[in-house]
């Protein structure tokens, strides 16, 4: 008798609860859909180191070659998975990308489940102006070693986000491989 394998219920409990903020919060402030043509990525929060670990042994099988990337970043633990079957994040639009994160370690407030999903848009200024013109509130960031630029937008006051970047996950996953700051397990 063979096991079907199903998707982790917890992650896509997770997934379905964002994607729902995200609707709600795109229909709700007229959000440019052209900022959404192409999600990269989802990223997920731990509730802990055993909370991460579990996530990550749950989402494995669901990977190309059962094969996460490992990295620490900002003293916490960050694994990347390029999954097989993609996530559906809306109509027509899949992510095949998941980042999951433990949480900071410092007191306060961290979100815990889907915090963000991220958008590919190659001029984050044009994407700026977009936003600006329906009065959306951004933040504008820059990982200056990786010259990597984004947009982070609040959802709601959970601390849910929307990020739009100029940057693929892809390239920073082949890049901190190649520099040796991550590495595949």
């Amino acid at each position: 008798m063979s096991e079907i394998l199903t998707p982790p219920e917890e992650i896509n409990d997770l997934v379905s609860d964002y994607r729902k903020q995200l609707d709600y919060f795109a229909y709700s402030v007229d959000f440019p859909p052209t900022l959404f043509q192409e999600p990269d990525h989802m990223m997920l929060k731990a509730a802990d180191p055993m909370d991460f670990a579990e996530k990550v042994r749950e989402i494995k099988p669901w990977t190309d070659n059962e094969e996460v990337a490992f990295m620490e970043l900002d003293w916490r633990f960050l694994a990347m998975a390029h999954l097989a079957v993609p996530y559906v994040l809306a109509p027509s639009k899949h992510v095949d990308w998941l980042e999951i994160m433990e949480p900071k370690d410092a007191e306060g407030y961290d979100f815990i489940g889907v915090e963000y999903a991220s958008f590919y848009y190659p001029d984050i200024s044009k994407a700026e102006k977009l936003l600006a013109a329906r009065s959306i509130n951004v933040e504008r960031l820059h990982d200056e070693p990786r010259q990597w630029r984004w947009l982070n937008v609040v959802m709601n006051n959970a601390g849910q986000e929307l990020r739009i970047s100029d940057t693929k996950l892809i390239e920073v996953v082949e890049q901190e491989i190649e520099d040796g700051t991550a590495r595949l397990i």
